[in-house]
């Protein structure tokens, strides 16, 4: 089946959730931070070539 939009959950670090800003409560050597700078570095473009689309919407819209 084939579907006309591709619908992904958003992954920002930026988001705005409170506290604003989780990342002082990192410390500078912790392993989640270079997990981050990997999950950036991931080229999606193979990811959305063999992705037909579909999926649910990100929110709820009422």
């Amino acid at each position: 089946m084939t579907y006309d939009h591709i619908s992904f959950k958003n992954y920002n670090m930026k988001q705005l959730y409170l506290p604003m800003d989780l990342e002082v409560h990192i410390p500078q050597n912790h392993v989640c931070r270079i997990v981050h700078e990997a999950v950036e570095q991931v080229d999606t473009k193979f990811l959305l070539d063999t992705y037909d689309g579909g999926g649910r919407p990100l929110y709820y819209n009422i």
